[in-house]
C-alpha cells in the first residue's frame, strides 16, 4: 500500500488539497458561527422599543427627552393595537376550525374574512397614526432622517418574518 502511494503522487496531491480545504471550512464554520451569535445576543438583549429608540437617538439624533416621549407614545401605542392583533387572531382560528366542517354556508367564510380585513385595516390605520405621530416630535432638521429609518423599517414589517423553504415551496 505504501509503495502505491508514494508512486501515485497525483493522489496524495488530492488528498492533501482536499484535506487543508476541510480543515479551512471547518475552521470558517466555527468562526463564522461566532460572529452572527453576537450579532444576535446584541439584539437579543434588548426590547424592541428599547432597539427602535437606540436606532432613533443614533440615527436621527433624538435627544433623551425625545427618546423618553417616543417611549411613552410606544407604550400607549401598543396598548391600544394589542387588542386588534388579539382580535384577528381569534377570528381567523375561528375561520380554519370550520374547515373541519362538511356543509359551511359561504356567507360565514365570507363574514369571517371581512372581519380579518376590517381588524387588519384597523391595525395597519393605528400603526400609520403611530409613525405620524411619532414625527411630530422630531425637530425639522430631524424630519428627513425620520422618514429615511422609518420607510425601512416599514419594508420590514411589511416583508415580515422570512419564511423557510422561500421559492421551493412556491413551485409545486
Amino acid at each position: 500500500m505504501t509503495d502505491y502511494i508514494k508512486n501515485n503522487k497525483t493522489l496524495v496531491f488530492i488528498i492533501a488539497i482536499l484535506l487543508i480545504s476541510n480543515m479551512a471550512l471547518l475552521f470558517f464554520f466555527v468562526k463564522g458561527d461566532r460572529r452572527k451569535e453576537g450579532d444576535r445576543d446584541k439584539r437579543t438583549e434588548m426590547s424592541t422599543r428599547d432597539f427602535m429608540a437606540q436606532t432613533l437617538k443614533d440615527s436621527v439624533g433624538f435627544t433623551d427627552d425625545q427618546v423618553a416621549k417616543y417611549k411613552e407614545l410606544s407604550i400607549a401605542h401598543k396598548k391600544s393595537i394589542k387588542p386588534l392583533f388579539d382580535e384577528i387572531r381569534q377570528t381567523k382560528d375561528s375561520l380554519y376550525r370550520i374547515l373541519v366542517q362538511q356543509n359551511v354556508a359561504d356567507s360565514v367564510v365570507n363574514s369571517l374574512l371581512d372581519k380579518i380585513g376590517e381588524d387588519q385595516r384597523n391595525i395597519d390605520q393605528k400603526i400609520f397614526m403611530h409613525f405620524r405621530t411619532l414625527k411630530t416630535i422630531c425637530t425639522a432638521d430631524q424630519e428627513a432622517k425620520f422618514d429615511s429609518v422609518t420607510q425601512h423599517i416599514i419594508k420590514h414589517m411589511i416583508a415580515g418574518p422570512s419564511r423557510r423553504g422561500g421559492d421551493r415551496d412556491r413551485k409545486k
